[in-house]
This record gives structure tokens, C-alpha cells and sequence, in this order.
């Protein structure tokens, strides 16, 4: 996914008349340990998919956080990019996540 902030415009576009969606802040170490205690990782790529899932659970809100890469030194050609962005809801005690990355970030390469 090339531009991840115009995927995330259409997104909220798209999906506006079904969903709030609620951006989560704070430092990505809290977020990561509450998105993985009792997580499920979506396993595909395609966010529309992913929604209308919630969206047939009656899901109301999406949760989502914009990363930024963690070396802004390695990637600093991409200062003003977003990195991945993660979608996630909340069903039966469980949260549903997905992450998506832009086609020139690597989270294994960021160190």
C-alpha cells in the first residue's frame, strides 16, 4: 500500500455512515500490550473486508493508530508518511486487529 493517508481518507469515507472511528494515542508499547491481550490478528490484507466483517457483528467503532517508523533517521524520506496504520474493534471481550504497511516500510527493518 503505497499512501497509506489517502487509503485512510477513502477509508473514513467509505465507511463514515457505518463506523466512528476513534484514533488511539498514547505510547505504542501501552497500545501494542492492550491490542495483543486477547487479540486476534486479522490475517488478511483488505480492509474493506475486514469492515464489513464488523460491520455484519453491528460493530459501531473503530479503533485505529497511525505509526511512524521507530528509526526516523533510516526512513527519513518518509518524515511526513504514515508507516502502518492498524485498525481494530472490539467483539465479545475479544479485539480484532489489522495492520496494514506502506509498500516502502519494513517493521523488520526498523530498528
Amino acid at each position: 500500500m503505497e499512501n497509506l493517508k489517502e487509503l485512510e481518507k477513502n477509508m473514513f469515507k467509505k465507511y463514515s455512515d457505518k463506523f466512528v472511528f476513534f484514533r488511539v494515542i498514547g505510547p505504542k508499547y501501552m497500545i501494542n500490550k492492550y491490542m495483543t491481550n486477547r487479540s486476534v490478528f486479522w490475517g488478511g490484507d483488505d480492509y474493506n473486508e475486514f469492515l464489513d466483517i464488523a460491520s455484519k457483528l453491528g460493530i459501531k467503532m473503530i479503533y485505529y493508530r497511525e505509526n511512524s517508523p521507530i528509526n526516523k533517521e533510516k526512513f527519513a524520506e518518509h518524515a511526513d508518511d504514515i508507516a502502518g496504520l492498524v485498525l481494530g474493534f472490539m467483539h465479545d471481550g475479544v479485539f480484532h486487529t489489522m495492520t496494514m504497511y506502506a509498500d516502502w516500510y519494513d517493521p523488520l527493518q526498523d530498528d
